[in-house]
């Protein structure tokens, strides 16, 4: 209720009447609505799965497009993927990050606006065994990530790629497993006396535990995994050669040989022969980012054997 005083001629009279209903409500919201359009605008863009904050009116945009890619073909063998991550950086200044997408499958291809100059895209497939991820917010935080072996699925395997991004062109990321494969391919037992290699196991040992996720060459493993683990071969070796085709995974080691401070990857064979175990071990030199040794053995006695990769 408002009341005013009016003159009259017999003094002062004083008049009431009631505001209408709503128009308090209606004042404050105009007075909102002036507020909104006065202040800078920096508003918050979803794009699918991605939500970054871009500041309009400060800077030019261009459009930006980015294929994708994943390389399997050191596996022979088509790779899961169940999670994709795009970062995109800012190529001058702190490297900061631009924008921030995540997919629950590898894209053909986006197109996404950022601001315009030079960016570096970092695509992920796979992360979950990467830590501090969401909080990476510049390109050199990027650069030190790592990965956990043990939390890596074989058949899933973390991947990576980075490109240089300008508006004018279509980009290609492809992406590579930080995972290597090393395959038994053959073993051949040529003792005599019709001597078996009886209740066969292969393993591996001198491998990482953690590796960098963006690296692509120069692996020297801070930390080794404790414990190997053995995968049994199907059947006993005797007279006949066998394929077994077995599969161990591990991170990259560019370490040429064993030495103190920097052992190369080791591959094992070991069994049992007239009931003693023996012990087979390979010095794989360089085992490189994405790719697959394939071995074959050629037991020439209990202490003794041969061997050939490719």
């Amino acid at each position: 209720m408002i009341c005013k005083q009016n003159p009259t001629g017999r003094g002062l009279t004083v008049s009431c009447y009631r505001r209408p209903p709503g128009s308090a409500l209606l004042q404050n919201l105009l007075l909102f609505s002036l507020l909104l359009i006065l202040s800078p605008a920096c508003q918050v863009h979803k794009n699918g799965p991605d939500e970054v904050q871009v500041e309009e009116g400060l800077e030019e945009t261009a459009l930006y497009r980015v294929s994708f890619s994943a390389d399997s073909s050191s596996r022979g063998y088509r790779l899961n993927i169940y999670r994709f991550d795009l970062l995109v950086f800012d190529a001058d200044g702190l490297h900061s990050l631009e924008r921030r997408f995540r997919l629950d499958t590898l894209p053909a291809s986006l197109e996404f606006k950022a601001r315009k100059g030079p960016l570096i895209a970092v695509a992920l497939a796979n992360a979950s065994c990467i830590g501090g991820l969401d909080a990476v917010s510049r390109y050199e935080e990027a650069e030190s990530l790592c990965a956990e072996f043990g939390l890596e699925d074989p058949y899933a395997p973390l991947m990576s790629g980075t490109a240089l991004l300008e508006s004018a062109a279509v980009v290609l990321i492809t992406l590579t497993p930080l995972m290597a494969r090393v395959v038994l391919d053959e073993v051949c037992n040529c003792m005599t006396g019709y001597r078996r290699l009886e209740d066969p196991v292969i393993y591996l040992e001198n491998t990482a535990a953690f590796a960098e996720v963006l690296r692509t060459d120069g692996f020297r493993p801070p930390e080794f995994i404790p414990s190997a683990r053995k995968r049994p071969l199907p059947f006993d070796i005797g007279i006949l050669p066998q394929h077994p085709g077995a599969e161990l995974f591990c991170y990259p080691n560019d370490s040429p040989s064993s030495s103190p401070g920097t052992p190369a990857t080791v591959f094992v064979l070991e069994a049992t022969v007239d009931g003693t175990p023996c012990r087979f071990p390979l010095s794989l030199g360089p085992v490189h980012r994405g790719g697959t040794v394939r071995l074959r053995l050629l037991v020439n006695s209990p202490s003794d054997f041969e061997w050939s990769t490719e």
